[in-house]
């Protein structure tokens, strides 16, 4: 006699489901934020991050014993899809601030030749089209401009005083002597008749 009590038949040995005695699998939620990571990608670093963790998580469980084995493969999808939205997620951000730097660049070497050539002018509105000499211009200072016309004014000046000095007439001279006046031509010599 063994194993039984006394008059009862013998039990027969019960059936464990594997996982029987383990935590379910949480292969659901890990796909799911698999794919959500992947369908929205400027979300993608959160919850493709959140996918991959808890991907590497449950695959440890499983193999440990302590979670359900069966779901494996959902896991493993939901991992993989993670990983995948992490990365488009950072080539995502590394493009756009690429292409921020790169436009921003562009925009201030173009406009702000404009916007200094406004600057000078005193416009207001946005010239699109600067030839070189435009830009040259825009670049002069004012100072050589003032420069230039304190130039013209002093050469008039200085002729007028040397002109001056050599012309100066006694104080009672009232007519202009002879040496002065400029000789007019005669009439009939004057218009090319002999």
């Amino acid at each position: 006699m063994t194993g039984s009590p006394q008059g009862s038949p013998p039990v027969p040995p019960t059936y464990v489901p594997p996982g029987f005695g383990m935590r379910p699998h949480r292969g659901a939620a890990v796909l799911t934020l698999g794919i959500l990571g992947v369908v929205f990608i400027p979300l993608g670093l959160i919850l493709g991050a959140i996918a991959w963790v808890m991907g590497n998580t449950e695959l440890k469980d499983m193999e440990a014993g302590r979670a359900d084995p069966s779901g494996r493969s959902m896991i493993t999808a939901g991992r993989i899809l993670g990983i995948v939205s992490c990365c488009l997620a950072l080539l995502v951000i590394y493009v756009s601030v690429t292409a921020g730097i790169i436009t921003t660049q562009l925009w201030s070497s173009y406009f702000g030749a404009t916007l200094d050539k406004l600057g000078d002018q005193g416009e207001t509105g946005l010239n699109v089209d600067i030839s070189k000499a435009d830009l040259d211009e825009a670049r002069r200072s004012p100072l050589d401009e003032r420069e230039k016309a304190l130039e013209k004014q002093k050469k008039p000046a200085q002729k007028s005083k040397t002109s001056g000095a050599a012309t100066k007439k006694p104080a009672g001279a009232t007519k202009a002597s002879a040496s002065e006046v400029e000789p007019k031509p005669s009439g009939a010599k004057g218009k090319g008749g002999g």
